[in-house]
């Protein structure tokens, strides 16, 4: 199966972006964040994509299955006029891969809500569900599970969906104090971690930060105390490490999201003691999306579109080298015509990399 460029390799950008490569969201027309474009060559066609994420007035990200995408390149679509013979490229040419993070609030009002197994069921079959999602689409589904008390876990090892049943309830010494900024910060570094690592590491692919909380912060402005167990297994042997908590404010934590554009956050908060403003100023800074309820199971369930918020699309066309043209492409979001467009100047150099074969994707 070939692919734009190789899921293992860096691409390389090979064209100029002018225009405007973000789009300001307005009442009228949704936003648009560009993320990447590029080009290579496949013998005497071009193949070009382009990687962005729709955003509404208030910087929450828009999925894919809500948003309708036209490209035209000089005002023609690709497979007419001038590009006949040309394609608009499908889903396993665009393939990407997605890391996702689960943070969990296991703290005692949790536990005494009665709501601890429930909130590990929902978010095991988010997992699942999503896993199925992206099986449907050529890329590779990833995840990992963080949970947070006085201190911060992460599941370590091979984990599997069933193992995140025996995530144990917070220790009795437990303070009851929330430090949520704290272990968001603990989440969005060790995303960054995995990236490093080659997790879910190209351009066209994404990590996904789903955090649930069920109150506000109040105490991340102080280091946490040491663990009294690091190393811990779980009833069934699966390994998790336990780790003190670093002081941080949200102004230090929005800053940290806002220089990851590869990361998008996403805010679940469950019942009446959560912040709303809070919780919408995060999700802005994280470039995702604010879901509240009171049933957990729902907000599990209606999380699961922030799997599809980074899209892409892509062409292959009869590019001869060293003439410039116009990719122009138009977003209209639920079927309204609120279009916003973002133009690209696309030209085939001497620069521009080979297509590549991409042996990760069977």
């Amino acid at each position: 199966m070939r692919h734009l460029v190789s899921l293992a390799a860096v691409a390389i950008m090979a064209m100029a972006c002018s225009g405007d490569t973000v789009v300001q969201a307005t009442k009228n027309r949704p936003g648009v964040e560009l993320r990447t474009a590029e080009f290579c060559t496949d013998r005497d066609a071009t193949e070009g994509f382009a990687s962005f994420v729709v955003k509404t007035i208030d910087g929450g990200a828009v999925p894919a299955s809500e948003t309708t995408i036209t490209q035209t390149i000089d005002g023609e679509a690709p497979g007419s006029g001038l590009w006949e013979g040309g394609q608009s490229l499908d889903e396993e040419n665009l393939s990407s891969d997605i890391h996702v993070t689960l943070l969990l609030d296991a703290s005692d009002s949790v536990v005494e809500a009665k709501l601890f197994d429930l909130m590990k069921e929902s978010a095991e079959q988010l997992l699942r569900d999503g896993e199925t999602q992206w099986a449907e689409r050529p890329g590779n589904f990833t995840w990992q599970v963080i949970w947070f008390n006085q201190w911060v876990s992460r599941a370590d090892g091979d984990w599997t969906f069933d193992d995140i049943a025996d995530i144990p309830a917070p220790p009795q010494e437990f303070d009851g104090f929330t430090r949520l900024y704290s272990a968001m910060e603990f989440a969005v570094r060790n995303a960054s971690e995995a990236r490093t690592n080659g997790i879910a590491a190209g351009d066209r692919d994404n990590h996904l930060l789903a955090v649930f909380t069920d109150g506000r912060d109040n105490i991340s402005g102080l280091d946490s105390e040491e663990p009294p167990v690091v190393d811990g297994l779980t009833k069934n042997g699966a390994a998790f490490t336990t780790f003190a908590t670093n002081a941080i404010n949200r102004a230090q934590l929005e800053e940290l999201m806002r220089n990851r554009p590869w990361l998008q956050v996403s805010l679940l908060g469950f019942g009446s003691s959560i912040d709303s403003e809070e919780l919408d100023a995060l999700a802005e800074a994280g470039g995702g999306t604010v879901y509240e309820g009171n049933d957990i199971e729902r907000l599990f369930t209606r999380a699961q579109r922030s799997f599809e918020i980074l899209q892409t699309v892509g062409w292959r066309l009869p590019f001869n080298p060293d003439e410039p043209h116009i990719w122009e492409l138009e977003f209209t979001v639920n079927g309204i015509k609120r279009s916003a467009s973002i133009k690209l100047d696309a030209e085939r150099t001497a620069q521009t990399p080979e297509c590549e074969e991409d042996k990760t994707v069977q």
